[in-house]
């Protein structure tokens, strides 16, 4: 990702650099995120219309982060994991009490 101070304009049609740029950049206030994005082409739908890509030794899941409005409960988490559960971290965030920020709930991880 690319964290910058402030928005830059955009004039004219959307070009594919353009939509790079678009998607590769966030306030420079995220950066604590240390966020990765990665872009592939994907050609073939699956049954349910979605596309999706397998992990493998170049995709590899490392951490899940479930967020503070999110309903999923461990165990179901546990089992979309499958044989990862005991490789990937999986961590709740919460609303910091004196913060804008985000923190880990420490009762939720495993």
């Amino acid at each position: 990702m690319n964290y910058v101070k402030e928005r830059g304009i955009l004039f004219g049609s959307l070009t594919q650099p353009m939509i790079m740029k678009l998607m590769t950049t966030k306030y420079i206030e995220w950066a604590y995120e240390k966020e990765y994005r990665l872009f592939l082409e994907l050609k073939e739908r699956e049954g349910d219309g979605n596309y999706y890509v397998d992990f493998g030794p170049d995709l590899q899941l490392e951490e899940v982060i479930v967020g503070a409005n999110c309903d999923v409960d461990r165990e179901e988490l546990r089992m979309s994991l499958g044989e990862r559960d005991d490789s990937v971290r999986v961590w709740k965030v919460r609303p910091a009490f004196k913060s804008f920020n985000m923190t880990r709930k420490l009762d939720w991880a495993f």
